[in-house]
């Protein structure tokens, strides 16, 4: 597999099933074209390993369209690094730990809220990372009485 395809196939796999995606790679194909106004070929030719280098357009438009639900966002260079391992290290220096929440998370977020307790403060940054050009946002949670985690967990 090209470097393009690993990345490609391994933020399908990640995120595949909060963007909805189909299952089959020409399925697959056809709902990021649709999604993001490239063509099907180029999909299917980045999916089968058949592209050296992805363009800056579609990088682009592959990055808004998985940014869509990608914690921390995915900048649109980081699609041409040389290998997934590249591609992985560099989404692991932003420093950030995102949580993953299940595509249910609004029916269980009151119990999350029992044990996230505090004040959380979030930094969202588009291309820039310094925290100048970052909004900012606070959140407070709180409770008196603290469940087990066991108790959230079922």
């Amino acid at each position: 597999m090209g470097s393009g395809e690993d990345i490609l196939r391994h933020l399908i796999a990640e995120f595949g099933k909060a963007l909805h995606l189909p299952v089959g790679d020409n399925q697959i194909a056809a709902h990021i074209a649709k999604e993001t106004k490239l063509s099907k070929g180029t999909i299917t030719a980045i999916l089968k390993g058949k592209t050296k280098r992805i363009s800056g357009n579609t990088r682009n438009k592959l990055a808004d369209y998985f940014n869509r639900v990608a914690i921390p966002k995915i900048h649109a260079a980081w699609l041409s690094s040389p290998s997934l391992a590249d591609f992985n290290a560099a989404r692991a220096g932003l420093s950030a730990i995102p949580i993953r929440m299940p595509p249910d998370y609004q029916q269980k977020v009151s119990s999350v809220q029992r044990w996230l307790c505090g004040v959380h403060i979030v930094y969202q940054s588009g291309e820039h990372q310094h925290r100048r050009n970052s909004a900012r946002s606070d959140t407070h949670m709180e409770r008196r009485n603290l469940p087990a985690i066991s108790d959230v967990l079922h």
